[in-house]
């Protein structure tokens, strides 16, 4: 199944962080300093995401595709050669987000 408007990532916590961090510094967050607005980072912190199901201890995101950059993509190449992050398809995400019981 594809998604046209979400990439979806399982990311490992260490990993998710730095990146996280790079995206802000290459966005200049916080935005709103001092105003009622503060934007204080582009992505949630690792704490936010929702656990996969697999005891993976990995952390699982959704992002609009709109979001990403040429050079967002060269930032997360090789943590994804490297398995720290996968991209998955929305089939995948959907089999390791958690379930609620009834």
């Amino acid at each position: 199944m594809i998604d046209q408007t979400h990439r979806f990532f399982k990311c490992d916590p260490a990993t998710y962080t730095q990146l996280a961090s790079a995206v802000d510094q290459s966005r200049g967050y916080p935005h709103g300093a001092g105003t009622r607005a503060v934007t204080l980072r582009g992505l949630p912190t690792f704490g936010e995401l929702e656990l996969a199901n697999d005891n993976s201890g990995r952390g699982l995101i959704a992002i609009d595709k709109w979001r990403f950059t040429p050079s967002d993509d060269e930032l997360l190449a090789p943590a994804i050669g490297a398995g720290l992050i996968e991209e998955l398809t929305l089939s995948e995400y959907q089999n390791l987000k958690t379930e609620i019981m009834p």
